[in-house]
């Protein structure tokens, strides 16, 4: 509708090459780790049938659909603003601020976190490899117990920092 706002905020990478927890503020990128352990628990054949349906875009590729000469422009829809921002991980914060001292504690709050939407991607590629419901949940348990573990050994370099981009559109 003409007048007619919208502002999008989307997962992003940004200049650096951030993206969901992986950034400079911490020496372990979170993806890379759960792969590692995931493939040290599930086996290859599991490994390989697991996948995150995630894309992270650039912010050149969040603003391409405006391009001068493009139908979006030509509907009548602008740009008014793009920008990509890290929101820093409060759990990191806490542990860093020395709101949370035991090592221990720090894993078991932050981890569940991460599994919140990342557990089924887990279960299911177990799943599709003909493990049983029960069979999929132990390996996911067992994974994440190990990622607890390897966050409560080395707090300072586990984050899930977030970077997103931040369209505000407009139509004319």
């Amino acid at each position: 509708k003409p007048g007619g706002q919208l502002v999008v905020a989307n997962f992003a990478t940004d200049g650096e090459g951030q993206y969901l927890g992986t950034s400079r503020r911490v020496a372990q990128a979170m993806h890379p780790t759960f792969s590692e352990l995931w493939l040290e628990v599930a086996g290859e054949e599991v490994h390989r049938a697991t996948n995150f349906p995630n894309e992270y875009r650039s912010l050149e590729a969040c603003t391409a659909p405006f391009a001068a000469d493009s139908a979006v422009t030509a509907a009548g829809l602008r740009l008014e603003s793009a920008e990509c921002d890290l929101v820093e991980c409060p759990f990191l914060n806490e542990w860093r601020a020395g709101e949370v001292a035991d090592a221990a504690d720090h894993a078991k709050r932050f981890v569940p976190t991460t599994r919140t939407w990342s557990n089924s991607t887990f279960v299911s590629g177990a799943l599709a490899c003909g493990r049983s419901p029960a069979e999929a949940a132990a390996l996911a348990d067992e994974m994440f117990a190990r990622y607890e573990a390897r966050v409560a050994a080395d707090p300072d370099n586990h984050a899930m920092d977030y970077v997103h981009s931040y369209l505000h559109m407009s139509r004319a």
